[in-house]
């Protein structure tokens, strides 16, 4: 029995030695950078495809769609004059429900006329950036 605690003790100390010499590193990868329409056709597809803290690089022209920004990301247009997103009239345009998400350089157009549609929307979210938009 004295034998059992013994070896029982030995591979406990054992295991901890070895826990405590190999250490685990975490390694963050670098933010992705996103190009519409290069590598998706459209704003959304990208966002859907993007991790957090990704950048979508917008490039300049219409985009008639509504976006549901879901994951803190950073969406940059071309040029504000000539980087437009518009709504076609109905809803609200750039929905955000990420905290940490950033929106800049666009033109936000068309969106309905219902009391809650707007531009751009935040809901629930903190540490977001809206910077350099036009409406």
């Amino acid at each position: 029995m004295r034998d059992n605690i013994f070896e029982l003790t030995f591979v406990l100390l054992l295991l901890c030695a070895i826990t405590l010499t190999f250490s685990v590193q975490v390694i963050k990868a670098e933010p992705a950078t996103i190009i519409v329409p290069d590598n998706y056709p459209t704003i959304q597809g990208a966002i859907n495809a993007a991790g957090f803290g990704d950048v979508i690089y917008v490039r300049a022209r219409t985009y008639y769609e509504h976006l549901v920004v879901d994951k803190g990301i950073s969406l940059v247009g071309e040029n504000t004059l000539s980087t437009i997103i518009d709504g076609g009239g109905v809803d609200t345009v750039v929905y955000v429900t990420a905290s940490h998400t950033s929106i800049r350089n666009f033109t936000v157009r068309n969106s309905g006329v219902e009391w809650l549609n707007s531009g751009i929307r935040l809901n629930g979210v903190s540490n977001c950036t809206i910077q350099n938009n036009l409406g």
